[in-house]
């Protein structure tokens, strides 16, 4: 995992697969530099056939929407992993309103499992 800065907040990257390994403060913090009118929120969403495990404490994640459906996984103790897109896709709903979050990204999030 490579260390990454983004608007004062540092979270992990694997320069494999490009996923991203946030602590649950993070994402938060992300979210909130960009829209702080608006609280990240975390809706459950149906668990997925293959589990993914936690890379700190090797748990089973709970699956986990984020705006807009954007399907992630959630460890509560130590973080939140986003596939390669995922994370990008996640910020752009904090910036951009959803009718055009929608027409963007709509066609690329149909694609998340």
């Amino acid at each position: 995992m490579v260390e990454i800065e983004f608007r004062g907040v540092h979270y992990q990257r694997c320069p494999n697969c490009t996923s991203a390994w946030l602590d649950p403060g993070a994402m938060r913090a992300i979210w909130a530099r960009m829209e702080p009118e608006r609280p990240l929120r975390f809706t459950e969403r149906p668990p997925d056939a293959a589990d993914r495990l936690c890379p700190d404490c090797n748990r089973a994640m709970m699956p986990v929407f984020l705006p807009y459906h954007v399907p992630v996984e959630w460890c509560e103790l130590h973080g939140v992993w986003l596939d390669p897109e995922e994370l990008g896709v996640t910020l752009a709903a904090a910036y951009i309103d959803e009718e055009r979050w929608w027409r963007d990204f709509g066609a690329l999030a149909r694609t998340f499992t």
